[in-house]
């Protein structure tokens, strides 16, 4: 009976520690469930994501690159694995992407981890951490879906406050006053900042108004009415900017202010300067850290050379233009001196109050004040200056070719050219007589051959034996054949490269397409320290499991990327180089120019144009000196004149055709006397206004050193667009 007793209580016992166990682990499980969006917590381990600037998303305007950071502490056993940021695919069955890092976490620590992932989907993004192929850890960031194009700005600083007084100002499309001319009543632009409620209403419209027909004119134009950006600052602390320079994609201009700048390591500096290299807008304030800045080496892209700060009775340059200051007290401004390349917007040589240096495609501004400081802080006049200081983002997004091409109208095609990778590849359907040859000598072996020779043999009771091995022959046979013919897996690739020789800056845009021999996974191996690479296919892809994997390396970029058999794919290749050889050497002398192929490849259909005239196209060898007359140009567009001196559906005018866009986005960035030479404007109109000389011309040669070793056949065609 004791023993008896006993056993109940036992069991008794192991069942309330059983319940309470489970009931433990469900309220376990319930609060990992319940964690924030970004961040993973567990016994041993925490995980903390914050992605992009200020938030994370996706419209039908942007696709592109942006930065995951990401903090881990480890209290468990070592952990050796990697870091994958993976963003699905919007459609159950097509490809996603994962952008990996390797890690090491030792017992009791504690790490900063940077990814820059591209996305196109508007599936929100997983964050993981995989140790021996098993998830430990891992959160979801969610991804706002956005239709608008306001302007987003990221304002380096400590202070969530700065520039808060033009937060949901209102930039207009168009405009009579030229920026940086005095405001008058009659000419006032309108960008008051908008109410809550007017905020709400603007958020709930599917797009903005369309912008004018003729960017090229928008400041000769009257009124406001045309449309109009918001502008949305976004304070970012310096620890969080970017290590990489694509990761600056999501936004459109950068303002540094006081934060200190003296702890910016030497890849957040590189970034932020390759950025504006490639394109970036960056304004740099009064209240920089000029030390930190200096010892970034971002000084040396600064249009000034800064002195420190002093007080000064008046800023009469500034406030004639604007209006007066709506308080009194102290004038504190940095003194600056303008560098030889740089001009001044508002000021003097030695007394710069804003001033401008073009870096690469992309463009510096400096501003001798601190917003943060009054009377700044509180000028209302403030937005008309910052209108005008923003104006080179309402002119980029204003150059925005509604098509690619250039000879037809219709069809969407990106940078890439994705029709012209084909072509180049030499991927074309298998000619139907080849088909109706080999259908012929068939019927022929299975009935005619097949029955006089057995009757030759005398042997036709054997026909039930030799026709299905006539089949199986012929069709092993074409197995053979079809392998042999098909020759290996196949790769084209297609280059935009714009160089600015005196800066060695060479920035290259590559649409490489890979056409598999048989499923697996295919390595790509893009050299460059600033080489970054993704998927440009999108929508299901048929017979390919798995991600496509991207991992930034020391000086490279390896993708790996899922095949299926004869499944074409295609990557964006991106890359920049601040220490490029020069490809060509250029003189003028009087009406002509002479210029020396550098290159170690031929250059064809070359053009040179400046404000001393342009050339016929030309073509160099390697090493060939020429000199080239110039005239005065037509007076059609620069892009359908150019399309006359290349034959006819040659691969120089399909590849042409296909990068137009790109082409005249990229060198045309934050520079409107070159938009208007490559979109719209007569070239006899604006020629001579050209800052500086231009050559482009083609060459039978990848841009970028990719290494693809299953490769056998590959093709490769650059087009440059070179500065002095």
């Amino acid at each position: 009976m004791r023993h008896r007793k006993l056993s109940f209580i036992v069991l008794l016992l192991l069942g309330v520690c059983f319940i309470g166990s489970m009931v433990q682990h469900k309220v376990s499980a319930q609060e990992e469930l319940e964690q924030e969006p970004g961040v993973f917590r567990s016994a041993n381990l925490e995980m903390i994501v914050k992605a992009g600037f200020g938030n994370l998303e996706v419209n039908r305007w942007y696709e592109g690159w942006t930065p995951f950071r990401i903090a881990i502490t480890n209290q468990g056993e070592p952990i050796t694995g990697k870091l994958a940021v993976v963003a699905n695919a919007s459609s159950q069955n097509a490809q996603g992407r994962e952008f990996v890092k390797a890690v090491q976490l030792p017992t009791g620590s504690r790490q900063f981890h940077e990814i820059a992932a591209f996305l196109s989907f508007r599936e929100d993004v997983e964050v993981r951490l995989v140790a021996n192929d098993k998830i430990i850890a891992t959160t979801t960031l969610k991804i706002d879906r956005q239709y608008g194009q306001d302007m987003r700005v990221a304002v380096i600083d400590n202070d969530s406050t700065t520039l808060n007084n033009i937060t949901n100002m209102q930039i207009p499309l168009t405009s009579s006053r030229l920026p940086f001319q005095k405001v008058t009543a009659a000419n006032t632009p309108h960008s008051e900042p908008l109410s809550e409620e007017q905020v709400q209403q603007q958020a709930q419209q599917s797009a903005p108004p369309p912008p004018p027909a003729n960017p090229r004119s928008r400041r000769n134009r009257q009124g406001g009415g045309q449309g109009e950006l918001g502008v949305h600052p976004v304070v970012i602390a310096p620890e969080e900017m970017p290590r990489d320079f694509v990761a600056y994609d999501p936004v459109d201009v950068v303002v540094i202010n006081d934060a200190p700048l003296s702890q910016l390591t030497e890849d957040q500096a590189r970034a932020l300067k390759l950025w504006v290299a490639s394109g970036g807008y960056l304004i740099v304030t009064g209240g920089v850290d000029a030390v930190g800045l200096h010892r970034s080496g971002l000084d040396a892209i600064l249009p000034v050379e800064l002195s420190g700060s002093v007080s000064v009775p008046s800023l009469s340059d500034l406030t004639d233009i604007y209006g007066p200051f709506d308080t009194p007290a102290a004038l504190l401004v940095m003194d600056s001196r303008l560098k030889p390349e740089a001009r001044a917007l508002i000021g003097v040589k030695e007394k710069a109050l804003v001033a401008e240096s073009r870096y690469g495609s992309g463009l510096v501004r400096f501003v001798a004040y601190n917003p943060k400081l009054n009377p700044y802080r509180s000028w209302t006049a403030a937005r008309y200056l910052w209108s005008d200081l923003l104006m080179p983002v309402v002119d980029a997004k204003l150059n925005q070719p509604q098509t690619g091409r250039i000879r037809r109208a219709s069809g969407n095609v990106s940078w890439n050219a994705q029709n012209f990778l084909f072509k180049l590849a030499n991927i074309q359907p298998t000619s139907s007589n080849y088909f109706l040859f080999f259908l012929l000598v068939y019927v022929l072996a299975v009935g005619p051959v097949n029955y006089f020779a057995l009757k030759y043999l005398k042997k036709l009771d054997l026909a039930w034996v030799t026709i299905p091995a006539v089949i199986f022959v012929f069709t092993l046979a074409s197995v053979l054949i079809a392998q042999v013919k098909r020759g290996g897996t196949v790769a084209s690739d297609m280059s935009y490269v714009e160089m600015y020789q005196a800066a060695g800056l060479k920035e290259t845009l590559t649409g490489l397409l890979i056409r598999p021999e048989s499923k697996g996974i295919e390595e790509v191996k893009i050299e460059g320290r600033d080489a970054y690479a993704a998927d440009s296919t999108q929508g299901p892809q048929s017979n390919v499991t798995g991600n496509l994997e991207a991992e930034r390396g020391v000086g490279s970029y390896l993708v790996k990327m899922p095949t299926a058999n004869m499944n074409a794919s295609v990557l964006q290749v991106r890359s920049i180089n601040e220490k490029s050889a020069p490809v060509v050497a250029m003189r003028e002398e009087g009406a002509a120019v002479r210029i020396k192929n550098l290159s170690d490849a031929p250059l064809t259909y070359a053009v040179y144009v400046s404000a001393a005239g342009i050339s016929d196209s030309f073509s160099l060898d390697v090493g060939e000196e020429k000199l080239i007359a110039l005239g005065v140009p037509k007076a059609g567009r620069f892009r359908d004149w150019y399309f006359t001196q290349l034959p006819f559906d040659s691969e120089e005018a399909d590849s042409l055709d296909g990068m137009w866009s790109t082409m005249s986005r990229g060198a045309a960035k934050n520079n409107l006397k070159i938009q208007g030479f490559l979109q719209d404007e007569l070239m006899i109109n604006v020629y001579k206004n050209l800052e500086h000389p231009m050559f482009c011309g083609f060459a039978d040669k990848s841009a970028n050193a990719i290494q693809l070793e299953s490769v056998a056949k590959r093709h490769g065609k650059s087009f440059y667009l070179i500065n002095p």
